[in-house]
């Protein structure tokens, strides 16, 4: 029973929360602010700003709309009207985009000369984010300020 219970909650919150259907983004709309704001601290600190880290505590229903908007691993593939969400033809779990204690962490680095890298660890593991976003030449884990804000804004 909690395996079938289990897979019912994962499809109601694949549409609520997660990726959803291909073209829309309402599942997205609790995130947006989130990603606008990991944007606005990030330039603030860059611009010399003294914060040198902010911590949000959040439940699934932040991370898993996160995760979809920021096309996280396991979070980019939308159903479509024809095809619904399966776990046969998804790999989206909430249990992993929703998890207790799941976080998104943005580190970011300045060398000497200036130039700066943004690494991102989802769940404690450092992603590659998808081909939509193009990583630096130094390192496919590492993003340049621009290049994300290219693809994700």
């Amino acid at each position: 029973d909690a395996r079938v219970l289990g897979y019912a909650k994962d499809a109601q919150n694949f549409y609520r929360y997660g990726p959803g259907v291909k073209g829309e983004t309402s599942s997205y709309r609790q995130a947006r602010p989130v990603l606008t704001d990991f944007f606005s601290q990030l330039d603030q600190r860059l611009a010399g700003g003294g914060t040198a880290a902010v911590f949000r505590l959040a439940h699934g229903e932040t991370t898993m709309p996160f995760a979809a908007l920021t096309r996280m691993a396991g979070s980019r593939k939308q159903a479509s009207a024809s095809t619904p969400y399966s776990y046969s033809n998804n790999l989206w779990r909430g249990y992993v985009a929703g998890r207790m204690a799941g976080n998104i962490e943005w580190a970011v680095y300045r060398n000497a000369s200036g130039g700066v890298l943004v690494t991102m660890r989802y769940n404690e593991q450092p992603v590659r984010m998808d081909s939509r976003c193009t990583p630096s030449s130094y390192d496919p884990y590492f993003y340049r300020v621009s290049a994300l804000k290219a693809c994700l804004l």
